[in-house]
């Protein structure tokens, strides 16, 4: 019914059809900076996933840092959770006139909850050898 009441009222006041579409259109679009914020949201989503992807990624592929984390994992996440909440403070305290430190910041943020991963994913790992193969081959579960 709202639309009825809309459309005819858009009738009366001697607007055609296709003036309404448009003039419905104008108002449904985003304003700038609306869109702009939109814009910088996502940036930062992909850009978070990125850096905590790469970071998880490069602390796998370090024998050291997994020795570490598999020996040591609570002090490793309580180090990592601690560096990722002064990385999220430190990007949600800084003035937005302040951009370069606020990225990096963010960027603390997001590598320190990729590295905070690793223990998780070390010790969640099982290697299974599949018995039937001539070759061994070792096979990493998720549990």
């Amino acid at each position: 019914y709202g639309g009825t009441i809309l459309y005819s009222g858009a009738s009366t006041s001697a607007e055609t059809a296709e003036d309404f579409v448009s003039h419905v259109e104008q108002e449904t679009r985003y304003p700038t900076l609306a869109r702009e914020r939109l814009f910088a949201t996502y940036g930062y989503f992909a850009s978070g996933i990125a850096t905590t992807a790469l970071t998880a990624m490069a602390a796998v592929r370090n024998p050291a840092v997994v020795a570490f984390a598999v020996q040591r994992p609570m002090v490793f996440m309580i180090g990592g959770a601690a560096t990722s909440i002064a990385g999220m403070m430190g990007a949600s305290m800084l003035p937005p006139e302040q951009s370069a430190l606020k990225h990096a910041a963010f960027a603390v943020f997001t590598g320190a909850q990729g590295v905070t991963l690793l223990p998780i994913m070390a010790l969640s790992l099982i290697h299974i050898s599949e018995p039937t193969r001539h070759a061994q081959i070792s096979y990493a579960v998720f549990c």
